[in-house]
């Protein structure tokens, strides 16, 4: 598992952040009303009507007549009245007859505004022309449950919500589906994988009115359910087994997935989900698990090609992790104001790169910036750590018996072969000729000493006689005193290769004929050898 402990500085901001807009107070920005389907919004209905016709000259890079309508401020002061959408300069441009003073102006070749969405923009200004931040700086706000014909066909409020919709379009709900395709649905969203034959069986004759409560329970507590969730986040969190760039090897940062299939798997709370992978090295009661969190930081392609400029690819990173950062916890589009203010969302260039400060703060390379590194368990591991800490006890108390039995066997038949006649006899060679010129001289102890020419290559001829059934030879290379190196074999090096052995057999020289070898084996060979 790679991580990396990010410098404390920037991780209280970013904490701090994170919090802020999971929890930002009303006071900040006024939640929707209660009865928003009714009220006009500007972020759902205004927005895209100004941002399609007006924009291009009013907007953030244009602005004729040195008014803007992306701002507040500046229509108000020109051509907006809160609350009298009759004397706002706005409709009055939108609705006249005047072509040289229609707006849209029709050299822009932008249609003109409909009969429904100059209703809107008025309603919009009797309502008091009130603007909204970006979407992703607005708090979640419950809404109310749309009011609907077909109550009866409703189960919970999610229902309401869907039928309002379908009867606005004059649309009727599809007939229920059959047991057998709810639970293949339910099962496939909530694991990502098909419901078995039996548990279909199962829930097809179940006959209990919580039937379907149950399925969906049991799916929630199977370990896919994280695995098909965490899915998601992980492709926000760029994710992946490898480290990108063109040679794009192997990377061991699954643990990392397993936290996150862990944290949906517990239901960890979305604060204590954002606060461990941004600050988890940082946490008063920090531990591996918390640490590990901070991966998140740590998915980043990571280039090894060797002709790369390190501290450009290091600015890659950073800049990667500013843009992943703000796309996953704030929902923008960061990476535009990488080069210019922002068009559409509300962040400038200078901003940007003060965030990118608190990251620039980590001492890491571009190129193989794979360090520091640690190995941390993967907490699906953890809850089989006791079961298996019990099975491998108790296969080393097994094998423990085992091997004082078997000790006791093992000298027996050390012994046993001890008490044997040897089964290897030393043969004794009746000539013995280096083809190579080298001598061959016997020895008290059976074996040939060489000396004399030392060739690069030769061959020894040896002949011995016998009447015993032979059934293996065995070729021994020992070490003599008068070796220049008493290592193994012979020559200043003292070292040697056996390249080939044949043999053959016969009653006499005319009658010998060569002996098939079954199988050879050494006991020490050089590699290639």
């Amino acid at each position: 598992m790679k991580y990396y402990a990010l410098s404390s500085g920037y991780r209280r901001l970013l904490v701090l952040l994170a919090v802020v807009i999971a929890w930002t107070p009303s006071a900040l920005w006024a939640a929707p009303p209660a009865d928003a389907a009714k009220t006009v919004r500007f972020n759902r209905d205004i927005k895209p009507i100004l941002s399609d016709r007006c924009f291009l000259c009013h907007g953030p890079d244009l602005q004729e007549a040195d008014f803007r309508l992306d701002e507040r401020d500046s229509a108000v002061d020109w051509v907006i009245v809160p609350g009298d959408a009759d004397s706002s300069e706005l409709i009055a441009r939108i609705t006249s007859d005047d072509v040289d003073e229609l707006m849209p102006p029709p050299k822009s070749h932008k249609p003109k505004l409909t009969a429904a969405e100059v209703d809107l923009l008025k309603r919009w200004i009797n309502e008091g022309a009130e603007y909204e931040p970006h979407w992703a700086f607005l708090p979640p706000a419950r809404p109310a449950t749309p009011e609907v014909k077909a109550t009866e066909w409703s189960n919970n409020p999610i229902d309401r919500f869907v039928l309002a919709k379908l009867e606005a379009n004059q649309l009727a709900p599809s007939p229920a589906a059959d047991r057998r395709t709810l639970i293949r649905r339910v099962t496939l969203d909530l694991t990502g994988l098909p419901s078995t034959p039996e548990e279909v069986q199962a829930f097809v004759a179940d006959a209990s009115p919580d039937a379907y409560e149950k399925v969906v329970d049991r799916l929630l507590a199977s370990p896919r359910f994280g695995e098909q969730q965490a899915r998601h986040w992980l492709d926000i969190a760029r994710y992946a087994d490898s480290n990108g760039y063109q040679y794009d090897t192997d990377r061991q940062q699954w643990v990392w997935r397993d936290w996150v299939i862990n944290a949906f798997n517990t239901n960890m709370p979305f604060d204590r989900f954002t606060i461990e992978q941004m600050a988890g090295d940082l946490l008063p009661e920090a531990t591996d698990q918390t640490r590990l969190a901070t991966g998140f930081h740590r998915n980043h392609p990571i280039t090894i090609e060797g002709g790369v400029i390190d501290e450009e690819y290091r600015t890659e990173y950073v800049m990667d992790r500013v843009v992943t950062t703000s796309t996953a916890w704030m929902g923008l589009t960061y990476l535009c104001a990488r080069c210019h203010d922002h068009k559409y969302d509300p962040i400038s260039q200078r901003e940007f790169f003060s965030l990118y400060a608190f990251f620039n703060n980590v001492p890491e390379k571009g190129l193989n910036g794979f360090a520091p590194q640690a190995k941390i368990a993967s907490p699906l591991t953890a809850a089989n750590t006791t079961a298996l800490d019990a099975q491998i006890a108790d296969l080393e108390r097994r094998l423990g018996e085992l091997q004082e039995v078997e000790a006791g066997q093992l000298t027996a038949w050390e012994r046993q072969l001890r008490e044997q006649v040897d089964l290897w006899t030393v043969v004794q060679p009746t000539s013995a000729v280096s083809t190579g010129g080298a001598t061959l001289t016997p020895q008290d102890d059976g074996s040939l000493l060489a000396g004399g020419t030392n060739p690069a290559t030769d061959t020894f001829e040896v002949v011995f006689t016998g009447d015993a059934a032979i059934g293996a030879l065995r070729l021994e290379a020992l070490t003599d005193d008068s070796h220049a190196n008493k290592s193994v074999g012979r020559g200043s090096n003292g070292n040697f290769v056996l390249a080939e052995f044949e043999l053959a057999a016969g009653a006499d020289a005319e009658s010998l004929r060569p002996v098939k070898i079954d199988s050879a084996v050494a006991d020490y060979q050089q590699s290639g050898y």
